[in-house]
């Protein structure tokens, strides 16, 4: 089975974005190379966006941007997820409207989007989420379903190229059932492709419904060099080898 790898690095880039950088990887060093994917992470922020601000973009010949909608949650342990999608409750840039009128106007630059909804967790972080009992953790992935299905319906409406269901969700991501079961029901309102982005730290080793998704997907904070003070061409050679 061939699988694709998305690999979302991170780097500061000068007009003030964190850029994020997919490579789709074939599994078989046979199978024909694809296009690289350069993208940054595009912050969704109060105010409207307008065509002149994708021109730094293309200036660095970025052709792909992710957009980050959130979804909060008071502590690690509690299963209640609220979402806020409209302007005049979220950021204009994370509300149903700013998403919609981002991606048009990415698209008018030729520049395609994955959006790729997070879990806000007061004081902790996804990788955290764990539930106390399994009655706890079935509220919390019905909640998580009602979240995350409500933007694969943007994404279709959207036409949205790629979809992330998930990401670092280290803890939850162990409840494999639970997640072939979301899968489908993503796939029933959304026709592009699925990724889930996985720490990089043993979660993506240990995904088993990586069959499920078109792209394995990994938040690649890996290490560029093993040394303090490194050199450019130390890091350059690290991050090409």
């Amino acid at each position: 089975m061939k699988f694709k790898l998305l690999l979302f690095g991170s780097a500061l880039v000068s007009f003030g974005l964190l850029a994020r950088f997919a490579i789709p990887f074939h599994e078989n060093s046979d199978s024909p190379k694809e296009h690289k994917q350069r993208g940054v992470c595009w912050v969704g922020g109060r105010q409207i966006v307008t065509e002149n601000q994708f021109i730094p973009l293309l200036k660095n010949n970025i052709d792909w941007i992710s957009q980050t909608p959130f979804a909060w949650q008071s502590s690690p342990s509690d299963p209640v997820i609220t979402m806020n999608t409209h302007s005049n409750h979220a950021w204009w840039g994370e509300s149903d409207e700013g998403i919609s009128e981002t991606t048009k106007l990415a698209r008018k630059s030729n520049i395609r989007t994955l959006l790729k909804p997070h879990l806000w967790i007061r004081n902790s972080w996804p990788g955290e989420v764990k539930m106390i009992d399994d009655k706890s953790w079935e509220e919390w992935f019905a909640n998580y379903r009602k979240f995350i299905v409500h933007y694969a319906q943007l994404a279709e409406t959207n036409h949205i190229e790629i979809f992330c269901i998930g990401t670092e969700l280290s803890i939850a991501s162990s409840h494999e059932q639970q997640w072939r079961i979301l899968i489908q029901e993503i796939r029933k309102v959304y026709s592009g492709k699925l990724t889930y982005a996985a720490n990089f730290n043993q979660e993506y080793q240990n995904i088993k419904f990586w069959d499920a998704l078109d792209y394995i997907g990994i938040q690649a904070y890996f290490s560029l060099a093993k040394i303090n003070n490194p050199t450019t061409e130390e890091l350059i050679s690290s991050r090409s080898s």
